[in-house]
């Protein structure tokens, strides 16, 4: 089995690559620190069996690969410490599997690589309160900005 995992703090990848390993001990696991890595991962001849990623990737946070793995019919899991109500409608349209908090303990980390990997849905129990509260505060949509307009942001 091969599983991708998407993050750009290299001891969270390692963290979680230790952890895979635990359930899996003979896995393939690929490591990618850059959205531009994970895609060419995810388009290689072998395709993986599933990713599990971060949102926030160097600058912002970001659905681009979960809407890839989407697109690709990847199974995927987040691991990230954005949780909102916004994104989760985000995520359940790219049809998110597995989401777990950063913010949450380990074991509701191996609980989500467990469902992931035997194909099941799992979110913890931070991501499910944050589904089912109610609103208290206001939440924005995704900025959408042309090339140019990201151009002048980073500048």
């Amino acid at each position: 089995m091969k599983i991708v995992i998407l993050d750009d703090h290299h001891a969270i990848l390692q963290f979680l690559k230790q952890k895979v390993n635990e359930i899996l001990p003979s896995a393939d696991v690929v490591l990618c620190s850059t959205i531009h890595e994970a895609k060419m991962t995810l388009d290689d001849a072998q395709r993986p069996s599933c990713l599990i990623c971060d949102l926030e990737i160097n600058a912002g946070r970001s659905t681009a690969i979960p809407e890839y793995c989407s697109r690709l019919k990847i199974p995927f899991m987040v691991y990230s410490s954005h949780v909102d109500k916004v994104l989760l409608q985000e995520l359940k349209k790219c049809g998110v599997c597995v989401y777990v908090s950063k913010l949450s303990r380990t074991e509701f980390l191996k609980r989500g690589i467990e469902a992931l990997v035997v194909g099941d849905n799992y979110f913890c129990p931070f991501v499910s309160a944050t589904m089912e509260a109610n609103e208290q505060f206001k939440e924005t949509e995704k900025l959408i900005l042309t090339e140019g307009q990201f151009r002048v942001m980073e500048v």
